[in-house]
């Protein structure tokens, strides 16, 4: 199952579920893209609250969201992340390009 997509007014919640993979890369692009198309949303949230385990290619999808919200003029925060993905963002050095909310 693919991301789920809220918008609540300038605010868009993608929820990841699941294993987050290569195996969810067309989900999550074409998710993401609904945010960035969407002029009303000026805020992205990435709700890792369902997601147990991402590897590498997960990071580089979010790293890639980031790029095109901030050419978008849109701000992107992780929030929801459960100890192990933390752990994986941080082994891998890419949780200090990240912003996070509680």
């Amino acid at each position: 199952m693919g991301p789920i997509v809220k918008i609540h007014g300038e605010t868009g919640r993608l929820i990841v579920l699941g294993q987050f993979d290569v195996n969810l890369y067309r989900a999550f692009r074409g998710s993401s893209q609904q945010l960035l198309d969407n002029a009303t949303v000026r805020e992205i949230l990435i709700d890792l609250e369902q997601v147990h385990s991402m590897d590498s290619s997960a990071i580089g999808m979010m790293l890639l969201l980031q790029e095109r919200a901030s050419l978008s003029d849109k701000s992107m925060y992780l929030i929801n992340c459960r100890d192990a993905v933390r752990q994986t963002l941080a082994g891998s050095g890419a949780g200090r390009h990240f912003k996070f909310r509680h």
